[in-house]
């Protein structure tokens, strides 16, 4: 789910149910945040790295549907969840690593910088050591 660019208005499709395919929440809102929820998570904007973050267990969403009718979406301790959480992150400019804490985040942004300096490297052709 990203910004659309262009318009004020946000759109995303965060998976639905095993075999369901996607579904879109434009203009997603949380109306609803409750309980925690643990979960591992990733991020193809930060490649490789997977962390523990703690998110609303129980979440209610309103969004309008493809169909322009306003709508409700309620999952409670599920990847459903998560992923509608951290994909409205995205709209806010947010990513999962903003959830950890400053140690967290610098270790993983040595690491990225580290993996940035050996692919630089060896697209020179020089070898470095991890």
């Amino acid at each position: 789910m990203t910004p659309t660019e262009g318009t004020q208005r946000r759109t995303g499709e965060p998976p639905k149910k095993k075999g369901e395919g996607l579904f879109w929440l434009i203009d997603p809102v949380l109306k609803l945040g409750e309980g925690e929820f643990v979960y591992t998570e990733g991020c193809l904007s930060i490649p490789d790295e997977y962390e523990e973050v703690t998110r609303f267990g129980h979440i209610v969403v309103e969004f309008t549907g493809r169909d322009g009718k306003r709508r409700q979406l309620e999952a409670t301790n599920t990847l459903l969840s998560v992923c509608v959480q951290h994909e409205m992150d995205h709209l806010q400019g947010k990513l999962f690593v903003d959830h950890l804490s400053a140690l967290k985040r610098e270790l993983i942004r040595r690491r990225l910088k580290k993996h940035k300096a050996q692919r630089e490297a060896e697209r020179k052709g020089e070898a470095t050591a991890l």
